[in-house]
């Protein structure tokens, strides 16, 4: 019994805290989620990036570049190429999560949260977008 509970306090340890803990990770989602309710896409798709590339293996920089094309197929309904772009990011985003999950390396909750998220973002696009 004592070795489980070692193997949980040692996987917790290992784990990092929330992204949201990390100052620069929380100023990029931030300007990223405003950035996009002001429509200011490329903005946004910039701190998208910048989250992708200084936290590659977490997937908040992909669900928010995802969700940047969902915004931007609100003024633009069935694009064919906002459509193409949204489910290339949403897909990447769903990647990301999972692997992230099997990694332990940030807290399961603040991934299941993303990945949910990732998939909440689907199912919103097949209703304003495909009229599910």
């Amino acid at each position: 019994m004592s070795g489980v509970i070692l193997t949980l306090l040692t996987l917790l340890l290992a784990a990092d805290g929330p992204l949201y803990d990390d100052r620069t990770a929380d100023g990029l989602i931030r300007q990223a989620t405003e950035s996009s309710y002001n429509m200011h896409l490329d903005q946004a798709r910039a701190a998208a990036r910048d989250l992708q590339t200084k936290f590659p293996d977490h997937p908040a920089g992909y669900t928010i570049m995802a969700e940047t094309y969902w915004w931007e197929a609100q003024s633009d309904p069935h694009n064919k190429t906002i459509e193409d772009a949204y489910y290339r990011a949403q897909e990447i985003a769903v990647q990301k999560a999972e692997a992230a999950l099997k990694t332990g390396k940030y807290t399961k909750f603040e991934i299941l949260a993303y990945l949910a998220s990732a998939h909440g973002s689907y199912a919103r696009f097949q209703v304003t977008q495909k009229d599910a």
